[in-house]
């Protein structure tokens, strides 16, 4: 992730991350899906208080449909985890092609 955040001029120790999954539980029957419906709200806080102009999201987007309905003046960004390029690197490409879109968005918001 260091690599691709630096290929577009990013330095990673100035960026946040964080995870969608805030509120692991012990509980194996409760599914991940079930899980981030559960975070959402902690997500939706962290976005306030953070004030994110963008935001890349590494994984499934549909689970934060919810969050992203609600948020205005953020530009959110989706490619694969970090892991699924390391497992295929045929997802480096579109990877790449995010990540472009993502600088053209910084230099805009940089102006």
């Amino acid at each position: 992730m260091k690599k691709m955040l630096g290929s577009i001029g990013l330095v990673f120790a100035e960026c946040y991350i964080t995870n969608l999954i805030k509120c692991e539980t012990t509980d194996l029957l409760v599914k991940p899906s079930d899980m981030v419906k559960n975070c959402l709200p902690v997500l939706k806080s962290e976005i306030e208080t953070v004030k994110p102009k963008i935001i890349i999201v590494m994984g499934e987007l549909v689970p934060l449909q919810p969050v992203i309905n609600t948020t205005r003046g953020i530009s959110w960004f989706n490619t694969e985890h970090s892991i699924s390029l390391v497992k295929n690197p045929d997802l480096k490409r579109p990877a790449w092609e995010t990540l472009k879109l993502v600088k053209i968005k910084l230099q805009e918001l940089e102006q």
